[in-house]
């Protein structure tokens, strides 16, 4: 994001509260393995199209390139669920007992390894 506002040297930008640089450093070359940024860390026509997405890059990129393979409802969908979490799912405490929070639990995490293996293929295929 603050690529896109024309900051382009992040080790060195003043932060209020600064993440270490190793993180930046690993932000950076996710993004370059998006195609987000070029060899010389500037953001590609790709990149400044993912940070209109106010979602992850991986999300963003999977959003982007679902509409060469006509599946952009299938994908929004799958990235809509992945960025609310368990917000979806909502028991009253004194109802829920913890068999039932284990079955949420096993169901949310076959879900979401589902949802995201749908997406390694998509993404493996580009």
């Amino acid at each position: 994001m603050l690529k896109s506002l024309g900051i382009n040297d992040l080790i060195h930008f003043d932060f209020i509260d600064p993440p270490p640089a190793e993180n930046l450093i690993r932000a950076l070359e996710q993004l370059y393995a998006l195609g987000a940024l070029n060899n010389d860390g500037d953001l590609t026509k790709l990149g400044r199209k993912m940070a209109e997405f106010p979602v992850d890059p991986c999300l963003a990129k999977s959003i982007i390139v679902s509409e060469n393979y006509k599946c952009v409802d299938q994908i929004i969908t799958i990235c809509a669920m992945l960025s609310v979490g368990n917000a979806i799912f909502f028991r009253p405490k004194e109802k829920v007992n913890i068999i039932q929070l284990i079955v949420i639990r096993l169901y949310m995490q076959i879900m979401l390894k589902t949802l995201l293996i749908v997406l390694e293929v998509i993404i493996s295929h580009l």
